[in-house]
């Protein structure tokens, strides 16, 4: 996905300034040395955004709630500037508009830099929201464990391609210090995310049936195949999540359907 929406904080601005000087004008890919992914495969993975401000990646994680990087959206939760969130690998694809955006209170232009927020919805949707991480639960990014990340690119001609995949590797090198972040590399140099791949899931398999993939991390940024990620687990970040999803704002609007137990 394209940077367009973003404001970036400082910590990340340089980085991201470089980054977007490497992606051609008119032309990005998606996720390099991935997969396609299969219609169906991952119904939760979101593309959202609008042509004019360029687009992200997200994930669902109730009917009515998407969890994506904070850089992506603007710091009026009121204004998401007609926002569309775009269900391209379900079966049947749909569209459903975007009525609020809100970044985590540590985010984007603090210190602490918690790159996260969560997107509502106008309507319930029908899509099945992958699993949340369990609050304080890091087993499943301690270094050495996979985990696919997923996330959209554009064609040359500005139409949205099918999502791609790759499966990294968490690590113990970050290249962002704190317990808010992960990192995880990609398979070889040359291979990962891109600046169009903003917000997009890292997830893993926890098992069979229609919540069998648990989201843990979104992507924040990357230098070639080393990527950072906003660690959902930290109670900090999975908490507040869980709150926005239970009805913290228009309570009478909000569903109280969280996607994890």
């Amino acid at each position: 996905m394209l940077f367009g929406r973003f404001r970036v904080f400082a910590s990340l601005a340089v980085v991201c300034a470089v980054a977007l000087a490497m992606v051609p004008s008119g032309y990005a890919g998606a996720i390099v040395g991935g997969d396609a992914v299969p219609p169906g495969a991952y119904p939760w993975l979101v593309r959202f955004g609008n042509p004019g401000e360029g687009y992200c990646s997200g994930s669902l994680v109730s009917r009515r709630h998407i969890v994506t990087a904070a850089h992506c959206v603007s710091k009026n939760p009121d204004e998401p500037d007609d926002m569309y969130a775009y269900f391209l690998t379900e079966t049947r694809p749909y569209t459903v508009r975007v009525v609020r955006t809100e970044r985590h209170p540590w985010g984007v232009g603090d210190a602490r830099n918690i790159d996260v927020a969560v997107l509502t919805l106008e309507r319930r949707v029908r899509t099945t929201p992958v699993r949340l991480v369990p609050s304080g639960a890091m087993g499943p990014i301690l270094p050495g464990s996979p985990l696919t990340v997923a996330g959209y690119g554009m064609t040359e001609h500005q139409r949205p391609e099918r999502a791609h995949e790759l499966t990294f590797t968490a690590t113990y090198r970050c290249d962002q210090p704190g317990p808010q972040w992960f990192c995880a590399d990609a398979p070889r140099p040359g291979t990962g995310v891109r600046p169009e791949d903003s917000g997009a899931p890292a997830f893993t398999r926890v098992g069979g049936g229609r919540e069998r993939y648990m989201l843990v991390g979104t992507v924040s940024n990357h230098r070639d195949h080393h990527t950072w990620f906003a660690n959902l687990a930290q109670p900090p970040v999975n908490d507040w999540i869980r709150f926005k999803i239970f009805g913290d704002f228009d309570a009478g609007q909000v569903d109280r359907e969280p996607a994890a137990s």
